[in-house]
């Protein structure tokens, strides 16, 4: 909007499944998130600028599963929604090594809560297991560092970050199953900190129209996610 303020704002689906067990246990999903962002220049000296960034988005997941056993002798299914709203402050120093290149180091803080709500799981034979709602929420302090790079009408942009845990809410949800027997299930516990990786691409079709493409990375060394993204952008 200003040299000194850029605004924004995004929004996207997601499909795809998750496998598990050799492919015995499945997970269909659809994603639809949004977010809004903003960067606020606070200095600028020569070859370093100091920036900023405020950003917020919400994700809503429909999901579809499938189990079965080893032997085949019996299969479970269920649908159920998920929602997750995350908020992410910080701060980033820029540094130009030279006209196309520069460094750039941040740290801040990232809120996240999320829920599933309460479903039921079938295996066809008037058998149901009834699972409760569950809710996650976690405090981390992103630290990190990347690089910018710009060669004509491409650009790209590369970093990695750790995300400490300042305070986490692991999910568990109750479990009533079709004999009426009650079970609390606890959620997966991703660990105390995670490394996260990133990497961006960017071509300027005009000088208001961009194709991206992205990957992301983030792992506890427990468990591993990954995101592989490709969109427009449109600035004005």
């Amino acid at each position: 909007m200003t040299p000194y303020l850029t605004l924004g704002a995004g929004i996207g689906s997601l499909y795809g499944k998750n496998k598990a067990d050799g492919g015995i246990s499945s997970i269909d999903q659809a994603l639809t998130m949004g977010g809004l962002y903003a960067n606020i220049r606070l200095m600028e000296h020569k070859n370093d600028t100091l920036w900023l960034s405020a950003a917020t988005a919400f994700g809503h997941s429909r999901n579809n599963g499938h189990a079965s056993a080893r032997d085949g002798s019996s299969t479970l299914a269920a649908k159920w929604n998920e929602n997750a709203w995350t908020g992410d402050l910080r701060t980033t120093w820029i540094h130009a090594l030279n006209e196309s290149t520069a460094l750039h180091c941040f740290a801040g803080v990232r809120y996240t809560a999320a829920n599933r709500n309460a479903f039921t799981a079938s295996n066809g034979n008037a058998e149901n297991d009834r699972f409760g709602k569950a809710d996650l929420t976690t405090i981390q302090l992103p630290v990190g560092a990347g690089l910018s790079h710009l060669s004509g009408k491409w650009s790209f942009y590369g970093e990695m970050s750790v995300l400490p845990d300042a305070g986490r809410n692991n999910p568990h949800a109750s479990l009533v199953d079709s004999h009426g027997n009650r079970y609390t299930v606890d959620g997966i516990n991703p660990g105390r900190c995670a490394v996260e990786l990133q990497a961006a691409a960017a071509y300027a079709l005009t000088p208001n129209w961009q194709l991206t493409a992205g990957y992301q990375m983030e792992t506890t060394g427990d468990t591993t996610q990954q995101r592989v993204t490709l969109g427009t952008a449109y600035s004005f």
